[in-house]
């Protein structure tokens, strides 16, 4: 499998020239502050930063072909929308499936002018783990469940979020309530997803990406999460996956499910229209009787620790459809 992100060859040698940068002052009085242990440990940090983004990267297809209606550098026109939801009125309960009680969900003014109208807001309070469980399935809505799935929407996290270990936000998934969530490990033939994930970023006022996957190869019981271009935060250098609180983004991923028979599943993941993330091979199913079966708004803390404090996190414009369309596009 290949993780990698889109600024791969200008990381390396911002990278390099930090680190270079960093030995040459490791004489300056400054240092003799702090004990030397600290000092190897932050050496060692930018080393393997500096070999892992060394790493040799596969190519990313512009454009994919005919038979592959996703993206990774481009926009197609023209798409198959299932679902554009503008969440500007409570109407949009009735477009979902919920799951459980206790849902901190509601309409919402914008925290910020940079998004016009109405927006979602989710809550988590202090203690408790969920803010949202809802979902659109595919069968509910007389649509045949597809092997790959783009979607787009815009996340604001509200200065104070704090992540802890990490959590969930909303991803597309096939559990079909067997397994793929909860610990309920992915065989290939009972069910896998994709929600994506987030922790603590290296920033106080920061939260980490991931995408938090159940499949089969993973190597662990709960899901595994696949990190948003993390290498070059190990330096403090701007990372494409880590947001900072208290302003939009436009967040999109692309879902390619593996053909059966062989290890080629793909997963895409775009903040503001740059490259992120960038996983293949990947082998989610081993049946083609597993699909995708919905797209899960989970907006979940945990593991198994609670927030200290509300959270809230905005959500607007969410877009589920067979091609990338973009952050431009309403």
């Amino acid at each position: 499998m290949a993780t990698f992100g889109a600024t791969h060859n200008h990381q390396t040698r911002t990278v390099a020239h930090r680190l270079g940068v960093f030995l040459q002052r490791m004489n300056s009085p400054l240092f003799g502050y702090f004990p030397q242990h600290t000092i190897r440990r932050c050496v060692l940090l930018a080393a393997l930063a500096v070999l892992s983004s060394c790493v040799a990267a596969p190519e990313i297809p512009p454009v994919f072909d005919s038979d592959d209606e996703g993206v990774a550098n481009s926009v197609h026109s023209a798409p198959l929308v299932y679902l554009q939801e503008p969440f500007d009125s409570d109407d949009f309960r009735s477009h979902f499936h919920w799951t459980g009680s206790n849902q901190f969900v509601s309409i919402s003014s914008t925290p910020d002018s940079a998004r016009a109208g109405p927006v979602l807001r989710v809550e988590i309070p202090s203690g408790n783990h969920l803010g949202a469980n809802f979902a659109w399935r595919f069968k509910d809505h007389t649509v045949r469940e597809p092997d790959r799935l783009y979607s787009r929407y815009f996340v604001y996290f509200e200065p104070g979020w704090e992540s802890g270990q990490g959590g969930k936000l909303p991803g597309p998934s096939g559990t079909y309530r067997r397994a793929g969530w909860g610990g309920r490990s992915a065989d290939g033939t009972n069910g896998w997803s994709a929600r994506m994930g987030f922790k603590q970023g290296f920033g106080k006022e920061t939260t980490q990406l991931t995408y938090y996957a159940y499949y089969p190869d993973s190597g662990q019981r709960y899901g595994k999460s696949i990190y948003w271009d993390r290498t070059a935060s190990l330096l403090a250098l701007d990372s494409v996956g880590e947001l900072k609180h208290g302003r939009w983004y436009c967040i999109e991923s692309y879902i390619r499910l593996n053909d059966p028979q062989q290890s080629d599943g793909l997963l895409i993941g775009w903040v503001d229209e740059a490259l992120a993330t960038y996983s293949n091979s990947l082998r989610f199913r081993t049946t083609a009787e597993l699909l995708i079966e919905e797209y899960w708004f989970n907006v979940y803390f945990g593991g198994k620790a609670v927030p200290t404090s509300d959270l809230i996190v905005y959500f607007d414009d969410l877009v589920l459809s067979d091609t990338r369309l973009g952050c431009s596009t309403p």
